[in-house]
C-alpha cells in the first residue's frame, strides 16, 4: 500500500505545481529525460559580495571627534600602534617634584597627582601639628586634588575614544556578517526559484505524458526536497540578518553614548593646560611652605612626647594614691565611644607623605559632632588640668581591670563638666570638645593608658 500512496501523493504535488506554474514556463521546459538533482547538506553556496547601502559603517572616532584644546593631537587607543608613551614624571629628571615645567609639548598627561586619591593622603592633615604646617598641607592637598581631577578627565577622554573605537570595530564585523547573510539569503531564494521551476517542469511533462514513471516520481520528490531545503535555509539566513541588524542598532547607540562621554570630558578639559600649570605652581608653593614649617612642627611633636611621658608619671602616682585611699572604682572594661563624631585619626605612627617624617599619635581623634565629651566607662576623675600640649584635659581612673591599671584621657576640651575626685558613669557627659593646646581645629583626642603607658584605644572600644 505504501508505494501506491507515495505515487498518489507525488501526483497530487505535481498537479498542484502544474496549476501554479504552467503559465509562461512550457517553452522553457528541458527535454526528457528529466535531470535528477543530487541533494547535499548543506547546500553549497558561493561567497556573495553583497553590500548593504542601508547599513553604513560609522566613521572612526579619531577624525570624527574633535581633538582636545591646546593643539594636542588625540592619542589613539592603547595598544593600537604608535602613540604617546606613558606620561613622564614632572621635571626633566622624572623626579615627580611639583612646579617643574612639563616635558614635551604634545604629551597628553604630563602633570600627575602626588598623593590625591591614595591612602596616605589621610595622614597629610594633622589637627595636632603646627598651624603653619596644616595650612600649607591643606593648600597642597587642594592643588593636588585639582590636578587629580584633570588627570581623571583626561583618562575619561581616552577611555571614551578607546570604547568608541572598539564599538566601531565590532560594528564593522557585524555589518560584514550581516551583508554575507543577506547575500546568502538572496542566493538561496534564487536557487529555490530554480528548484521550483524544475519541479514545475517535471509536473508539466508528467501531465502531458499522462503517467508517473518511477524516474519522474524520483525527480519530482528530490526537486521538491531541494526547494524546501533552500526555503528553510533562506529563512534562517533572513532571521540571522534580522538579529545582526538589531545588534548593529545597539552598537550605534553604544557609539553615540561613548561619543557623548567624549564631548563631556572634552568640555571639562577646556583650558586644562592653563589650569594644570596654575595648580602645579600652587602645589609647589604649598610644598615650599610646608617644608618651611617642618622644623616648627617637629618641635611641637617633641614637646608633646615629653608631655606624654610626664603625664604618664603623674597618672601612675595619682592612681596609686587613689587605690591606697580606697576610693577607686573598677570599670567594666567595655568602653563606649567618648565622642559621637567620626574617627579622624587613629593611634600609632603617622608618616607625613610630603615632608617625609614619622610622628607618633598617642591616641585616637574624633570629630566634633554634638560637641560633647563622654566618659568611656565607670571611674573616678583623677584630675582636670590645662596642659600646653594637650590643652584642657580630663583623666579618669577605671581601677584595675584584668590586672591592668587602666585610665582614659580626654584632651583639647573647651570646658570641663566634672572635677577632680568626682565619680562618673559610662556615657556621662564630662566635657565640651574644643581646640585648646596643640590643636588646629575642634576635636577630641582620646587616650587609654595602662599604668600610665599609652596603648591603642581602639582595642577597648
Amino acid at each position: 500500500m505504501r508505494a501506491p500512496l507515495a505515487l498518489a501523493g507525488t501526483a497530487a504535488v505535481l498537479s498542484a505545481v502544474v496549476v501554479a506554474g504552467s503559465t509562461g514556463l512550457a517553452s522553457a521546459a528541458p527535454a526528457l529525460p528529466v535531470p535528477v538533482p543530487t541533494l547535499g547538506l548543506p547546500v553549497p553556496l558561493p561567497s556573495p559580495t553583497v553590500t548593504d547601502p542601508g547599513l553604513p559603517t560609522p566613521s572612526l572616532p579619531q577624525p570624527t571627534l574633535p581633538p582636545p584644546p591646546g593643539g594636542v593631537t588625540l592619542p589613539p587607543p592603547p595598544g593600537s600602534g604608535p602613540g604617546p608613551q606613558p606620561p613622564p614624571e614632572e621635571g626633566t629628571g622624572g623626579s615627580g617634584q611639583p612646579g617643574a615645567k612639563p616635558r614635551g609639548s604634545k604629551g597628553f598627561v604630563t602633570t600627575k597627582p602626588m598623593i590625591a586619591g591614595r591612602p596616605e593622603a589621610a595622614d597629610l592633615l594633622d589637627d595636632e601639628g603646627s598651624p603653619a604646617a596644616l595650612r600649607a598641607s591643606q593648600r597642597f592637598l587642594a592643588a593636588d586634588q585639582g590636578i587629580a581631577e584633570i588627570v581623571g578627565q583626561q583618562e575619561a577622554l581616552l577611555r571614551a575614544v578607546e570604547n568608541a573605537q572598539r564599538v566601531v570595530n565590532e560594528y564593522a564585523l557585524v555589518a560584514e556578517e550581516a551583508a554575507t547573510s543577506r547575500g546568502q539569503a538572496v542566493v538561496l531564494h534564487d536557487r529555490q526559484t530554480v528548484a521550483s521551476r524544475e519541479l514545475a517542469s517535471v509536473a508539466r511533462r508528467a501531465y502531458r505524458s499522462g503517467g508517473l514513471g518511477a524516474d519522474v516520481t524520483e525527480s519530482a520528490t528530490k526537486w521538491s526536497a531541494v526547494a524546501g531545503q533552500l526555503a528553510a535555509s533562506a529563512a534562517r539566513a533572513e532571521l540571522r540578518v534580522g538579529g545582526l541588524s538589531g545588534k548593529m542598532a545597539e552598537l550605534r547607540q553604544a557609539y553615540e553614548g561613548y561619543a557623548l562621554d567624549y564631548y563631556r570630558a572634552l568640555q571639562t578639559l577646556t583650558d586644562y593646560r592653563k589650569r594644570l600649570d596654575r595648580l602645579a605652581a600652587q602645589r609647589a608653593a604649598a610644598l615650599a611652605a610646608a617644608q618651611a614649617a617642618r622644623a616648627g612642627d617637629l618641635q611641637l611633636t617633641r614637646v608633646r612626647i615629653l608631655e606624654s611621658g610626664r603625664l604618664g608619671e603623674l597618672i601612675r602616682a595619682a592612681s596609686t594614691r587613689l587605690r591606697e585611699a580606697g576610693d577607686a572604682v573598677t570599670g567594666s572594661g567595655d568602653f563606649d565611644r567618648p565622642g559621637k563624631g567620626d574617627l579622624t585619626s587613629r593611634y600609632g605612627p603617622r608618616f607625613h607623605p610630603i615632608l617625609r617624617y614619622t610622628k607618633l599619635h598617642t591616641g585616637a581623634d574624633f570629630g566634633r559632632a554634638d560637641g560633647t565629651v563622654y566618659a568611656a566607662d565607670d571611674g573616678v576623675v583623677l584630675f582636670t588640668v590645662a596642659n600646653r600640649a594637650y590643652g584642657n584635659m580630663t583623666v579618669v581612673d577605671h581601677g584595675v581591670i584584668d590586672g591592668r591599671s587602666v585610665t582614659t584621657m580626654y584632651a583639647h576640651q573647651a570646658r570641663f563638666l566634672v572635677k577632680e575626685g568626682q565619680r562618673v558613669t559610662k556615657g556621662q557627659p564630662i566635657g565640651i570638645i574644643g581646640s585648646t593646646g596643640y590643636s588646629t581645629g575642634p576635636h577630641l583626642h582620646f587616650e587609654v593608658r595602662d599604668a600610665g603607658t599609652v596603648e591603642n584605644p581602639m582595642r577597648w572600644l
